[in-house]
Formats: C-alpha cells, sequence, structure tokens
C-alpha cells in the first residue's frame, strides 16, 4: 500500500499493531509526536532526509547592523561554504581587490585577439596562478553557523553603519560622527569613533580603516544541505526506513502505558506483557537507527551546522 501523507503513515501503523482487533493504548498527540521524532531523526541522518542545495541571499542593511545572517531552522540543517558574489559577476565595480578581474584585464588588453591565441594548458596555468594569488592575498572568510543558533556568523570585515553628522564636539571643537539607529533600537546616542570610520571608496565614505569585504545590496550564495519538509514532498511517508522505524516508536509508546499496568487482563483473558513489548521495540530501534547510520546515511563529510 502507497502512504502518501501524514495520516495515511498513522492509520497504516496502528493497523500493522492490531488495530481495530486490538485498541491500542495511545492518544492522539502521542501519535503525533513520535511521528515528529521520526520524521526529525531522518532528515537528520538519512541521505534522503536532506538534499544538497545552493542559497541566493542578498545582502541588506540588517544584516550589516547585525553583523550576521539570519537562517530559518526549519530549512537549513549545515552549510559546506559560502560563495561570495563578486561585483565583477554582477556588472558593477570591480571588488578593492579581485585578482582574477585585473589578471583577466591586464591580459585582455595586451592581446588584441583576446583570448584567441591561449591554448587550454596556458588557461589552467593562468587560473592556477590566479586562484594562489587570491588564497595569499584574499583567503575565504571563515563562517560558524548552528541552526539552533538560526544565524550565520562571517569572519570579515563588515560594511560600516550609515552614519550621519552629530551636534556633539570633541575637545579640539571638531563635529563628530553619529551612527544611524539600529532597526528597532530606541537608542539614538551611539557615537562612531574614528576607527570606525569607513574607508574612502565606494559610496564616498572618507574615513580611517579598511575597506569592507561586504556592502548592503551585494549577493552570497551557501552551498548547504536542506531538509526535505515532508508536507511539500508527502512520498517521504512512504520510506521503509520510515515507516518501520515509527511502527516501533508507536510500539514503545504503547508499552510504556501497558507497563503501568501489568498484569491487567484485557476482554476475553488475554494479558499482554508491556515489559516484554518495550524490550522488543527497543532491541528493533536500535537496529533500526544503528542501520540509519550504515545503509542509509552518506558518507561523512565536513560541513558546519
Amino acid at each position: 500500500m502507497a502512504i502518501n501523507g501524514r495520516q495515511d503513515l498513522i492509520d497504516f501503523t496502528l493497523r500493522s499493531l492490531g488495530h481495530p482487533i486490538i485498541h491500542i493504548n495511545v492518544t492522539v498527540e502521542m501519535l503525533e509526536d513520535r511521528l515528529d521524532d521520526t520524521i526529525a531523526l531522518w532528515q537528520e541522518y538519512s541521505l534522503e532526509g536532506n538534499s544538497r542545495d545552493y542559497i541566493r541571499k542578498q545582502v541588506t542593511e540588517q544584516d550589516i547592523y547585525n553583523e550576521y545572517f539570519e537562517i530559518p531552522y526549519d530549512e537549513v540543517l549545515g552549510i559546506t561554504r559560502l560563495i561570495p558574489v563578486t561585483r565583477t559577476m554582477m556588472g558593477a565595480a570591480a571588488l578593492p581587490f579581485d585578482p582574477h578581474f585585473m589578471m583577466m584585464q591586464n591580459t585582455m588588453n595586451m592581446m588584441g585577439n583576446g583570448w584567441a591565441s591561449i591554448d587550454l594548458t596556458s588557461y589552467s596555468l593562468f587560473r592556477e596562478y590566479g586562484e594562489t594569488i587570491e588564497l595569499l592575498l584574499r583567503p575565504k572568510p571563515n563562517i560558524r553557523f548552528n541552526r539552533f543558533q538560526e544565524k550565520l556568523f562571517v569572519d570579515w570585515t563588515w560594511s560600516h553603519r550609515n552614519w550621519n553628522t552629530g551636534q556633539m564636539l570633541t575637545e579640539d571643537s571638531q563635529i563628530v560622527l553619529h551612527e544611524g539607529d539600529t532597526f528597532g533600537d530606541d537608542n539614538k546616542e551611539g557615537l562612531l569613533f574614528d576607527l570606525e570610520l569607513p574607508s574612502s571608496g565606494r559610496g564616498g565614505y572618507q574615513g580611517i580603516g579598511s575597506a569592507p569585504d561586504i556592502y548592503p545590496g551585494d549577493f552570497i550564495i551557501l552551498e548547504c544541505h536542506k531538509i526535505l519538509h515532508p508536507e511539500e514532498f508527502p512520498r517521504v511517508y512512504n520510506s521503509t526506513w520510515v515507516k518501520r522505524y515509527y511502527k516501533e516508536k508507536v510500539k514503545m509508546q504503547w508499552a510504556t502505558v501497558l507497563k503501568k499496568y501489568g498484569g491487567m487482563a484485557l476482554p476475553g483473558g488475554v494479558q499482554l506483557n508491556g515489559d516484554q513489548m518495550y524490550q522488543e521495540a527497543e532491541a528493533e530501534i536500535k537496529e533500526l537507527f544503528n542501520a540509519l547510520l550504515t545503509d542509509y546515511q552518506e558518507p561523512l563529510q565536513f560541513f558546519i551546522g
């Protein structure tokens, strides 16, 4: 029987345990909770429970103020890497230092015919040389992500917040700059100190400090593992492992209830041994979990999450 929904799986599981001939002593809430546990475990460990994907995100003023990116908990399981999109790819001004762009521009200027006379060996060496320079002078930023925090932290130089001229005078009678208000914050007295002043360059910023690596309006691409949601893909409930594991979880829940009424006879004199049912379900759950790690899991690799 094909199972194409949440309720289909619940009904299938109850029938496999003997319903309606035997009354299954679990509530609707218990059935829902055990199913949530099963799906969460499957999403986290199964190769089929999550998928490799790419998320394109535009940097906002809110991200700059926060100095982190908000990542919804129910969307991303882990992040493999962050791929900044240079402004040369977006048709805008070049980055403060973009070795590939600079080398390509110089090569094109030197060769009237463009790339026509460059063979694959030369092009490969050219790319390796550019990547080496980029690795030394503009290394990839480190990222830190925990799905329970719902925040992606990036170790790079963030763009400076908007500022406006204040009316407070320093000891040398110079007007200092106020930082722009943080979204949702009533504090309007934040000061922008000299070392925090933006560098001259993009946007007409003047001041001391290194050029930011990211600005509002820029784009980043996140290579990540996204959770597969059963509501969007209902065939998840037809997974063999999900059906077997959920059945044993419900059986264990039922046995937990029966253990509190040990020795009680059912109509017809039948007695159910809650302790034995619990041990059987526990052993089967352990076997299924080991199978999840060995047979259903993707080979181990590094990702942040």
